[in-house]
Formats: structure tokens, sequence, C-alpha cells
């Protein structure tokens, strides 16, 4: 990983987890068992954070390559 790729990681990741954690917490059915279960979408956000980190970095990169005509 370079150091963009690592950059946009974390900021990906820091934004999944988020979602993740807040879904879990705003779900009425998952109440008794909240604490337990947002370690794992903090880690599930940061796991799906990874191929999405792929995309973006490669698209970054790749913002201003000229068109070929």
């Amino acid at each position: 990983m370079g150091k963009l790729s690592i950059a946009v990681w974390i900021m990906t990741a820091t934004v999944l987890m988020g979602v993740f954690v807040l879904a879990i917490l705003l779900t009425p059915s998952l109440e008794q068992n909240q604490m337990d279960y947002i370690l794992y979408a903090a880690i599930a956000g940061a796991i799906v954070a990874i191929p999405i980190t792929s995309v973006l970095t490669y698209k970054i990169q790749h913002l201003f390559d000229e068109k070929s005509a």
C-alpha cells in the first residue's frame, strides 16, 4: 500500500465503521446485545473499506492521465 492508499483507507474506514456502528445502535431488535456487536461492526467497516480504497486510489492516481484520442 502506498501513502495515498493508506490516507484514503483511513478516511474510508472511519466513515464505514461509523455507519456500521450507528446501524447497530439504531436497530431496536439488537438492543439487548448492542455492546457485543459494536466491535464486530467496526471490524466489518474496516474490512469493507479495503476494496473501496483500492478503487478510489486507482481513480485518484489516474485522474489526470491524458486521454488517448
